[in-house]
């Protein structure tokens, strides 16, 4: 639980259940974001999006949009590596980050670590503008499936 006055600011991770509210006479703006720090844990939290019991299924993201968010992940961690003026740091975080993401990520996920490994850059979002809509690539691996648990879960997010 956390109390703001106008003019604070706070940043809570997406994957964990966080409400704000702002008292008193102030403007108040409230943004939701997807924030995911350079640490293990956020990284570990992330990667078990869509599995198991690590959120409620109706707050689940679609699967699409989910590889496409480990895409983008890591590409910027690539990128982000590549950089000469990295702290050192920061980039012993990162190499944790991507860790996690290799040994605890889905198929999807640990999929693009192996391109990396192969030197090879196939993104999803990128395969599907150039065909016609077609499937079936070899090395596209098959998509994740939602199960239904049947329990009372809150039906927002």
């Amino acid at each position: 639980l956390a109390l703001v006055r106008p003019g604070d600011v706070w940043v809570f991770s997406g994957g964990q259940p966080h409400t704000a509210l702002v008292v008193g006479d102030g403007l108040n703006v409230s943004a939701y974001e997807s924030f995911v720090p350079a640490h293990v844990d956020a990284m570990g939290l992330l990667v078990k999006s869509n599995m198991g019991k690590a959120h409620w299924e109706s707050c689940w993201m679609d699967d699409d949009d989910l590889d496409e968010l480990y895409e983008d992940v890591v590409d910027n961690l690539q990128r982000s590596l590549r950089s000469d003026d990295l702290d050192t740091r920061l980039r012993s975080r990162l190499r944790d980050c991507i860790q996690v993401m290799r040994e605890k990520g889905d198929d999807y996920c640990k999929e693009l670590w192996a391109q990396e490994d192969r030197g090879e850059r196939r993104r999803q979002r990128e395969m599907e503008s150039s065909y016609s809509g077609e499937s079936g690539d070899e090395h596209t691996p098959a998509k994740k499936t939602k199960t239904t648990s049947g329990q009372g879960e809150p039906t927002s997010c």
